[in-house]
């Protein structure tokens, strides 16, 4: 889905202008006026998804998110810039131009 504010906001998180602490969901709350749920559909859309919801998609649980922020290890997980990389292709605009060919086929 087409998004130019948070495709630009998603590649600046992953340009390093992000908390150490924190994942992709409340850095983008906390460096723009997005808020997480804007990112729901995509995150449960994202094949490599832990657990059943949106929440927690790169540990698949609240505990092992907690571990990873108290030791500040969450950006060492291979996962979660896989997670971003995928948010990036996902608000790209070539998206847009390709589900609105889709939909005229």
């Amino acid at each position: 889905m087409y998004n130019p504010s948070i495709h630009r906001q998603l590649l600046q998180i992953k340009a390093g202008h992000r908390a150490p602490d924190i994942g992709i969901c409340n850095n983008l709350c906390i460096f723009s006026d997005y808020g997480t749920k804007r990112l729901h559909k995509a995150i449960l859309s994202w094949p490599q998804r832990k657990g059943e919801g949106h929440s927690y998609p790169v540990e698949g649980s609240m505990r092992k998110y907690c571990e990873a922020a108290i030791s500040f290890t969450m950006w060492k997980n291979p996962r979660r810039l896989a997670l971003l990389n995928y948010l990036i292709e996902y608000y790209k605009p070539q998206a847009k131009i390709s589900k609105a060919l889709l939909k005229s086929k």
